[in-house]
């Protein structure tokens, strides 16, 4: 049996490109895990995190005159509370994705507010209130 040239070196170009692609994610999933254990990584996305949670609380006041209790907390920023009296909640909250109110070390973001302003925050690295470098605690206040 004989092969066309042409049709091997299709086939030899094919498996190149294939070992390649099979190389290029497999130094991808060695090189992801090491960066998104980074400290200085986690510490900037949970600071992002927190931007993003506050500019929808501010849109839930600005559209509903007034903020959350702590008992109704972020989550009201997903869905309206029961007894939250609001006629202006957007019909589909202000965030769509749940996740965003976990920090980067697997902790629930934190919230409270006397009615007047609020505060969301973490406990950074250590989930202990104080901390520093990456370990100390971020909020929307800062």
């Amino acid at each position: 049996m004989k092969v066309d040239s042409e049709k091997l070196q299709k086939i030899v170009q094919i498996v190149f490109v294939a070992l390649a692609i099979a190389i290029l994610m497999k130094m991808a999933s060695t090189i992801y895990p090491i960066w998104s254990n980074d400290p200085a990584v986690k510490y900037k996305i949970a600071r992002d995190q927190i931007k993003l949670l506050a500019g929808a609380m501010d849109e839930l006041r600005f559209d509903c005159g007034a903020f959350p209790s702590e008992n109704q907390g972020l989550q009201a920023l997903f869905q309206k509370p029961q007894e939250f009296s609001c006629k202006d909640y957007s019909p589909d909250g202000y965030l769509s994705d749940n996740e965003l109110l976990m920090d980067p070390w697997g902790q629930r973001f934190q919230y409270r507010t006397d009615s007047k302003t609020y505060e969301i925050f973490s406990y950074g690295a250590d989930r202990q209130a104080g901390g520093e470098a990456y370990s100390r605690d971020l909020s929307s206040k800062d």
